[in-house]
């Protein structure tokens, strides 16, 4: 009885295991931004390492100059992945997002703790 108590016990850990590996992040929406568009898979990875500012309403889509200068046309990926309504995307910083875009930051993402 014993030796089926212990096997059973290690088919539960086994398959808790597997469910945890194979848990899918699922990212927060972002205003009005597509998240399954192929314009947006860097958005909001789950370490956080990059593009984790979620800027909504949009004003200036098209200023292709970064705060400090430096180019970075976002403007045709920004109408093509949300709506005029509120145009959104994901941004590397607060800056980028205010700055650049005239946006309002909606969120931060955090780094998804691992257990």
């Amino acid at each position: 009885m014993a030796k089926f108590a212990k096997s059973i016990c290690m088919l539960v850990i086994l398959a808790l295991a597997a469910v945890a590996q194979s848990a899918v992040f699922e990212k927060k929406p972002c205003g009005t931004l597509d998240l399954t568009s192929g314009r947006t898979q860097h958005c909001f990875p789950p370490d956080a390492s990059h593009h984790s500012v979620c800027c909504v309403d949009i004003k200036t889509p098209d200023n292709n100059y970064t705060p400090s200068g430096n180019y970075n046309p976002l403007g045709s990926a920004i109408r093509a992945a949300s709506r005029p309504s509120s145009y959104s995307w994901c941004t590397c910083s607060k800056e980028i997002c205010t700055a650049q875009l005239g946006g309002r930051v909606a969120y931060i993402n955090r780094a998804v703790a691992k257990h």
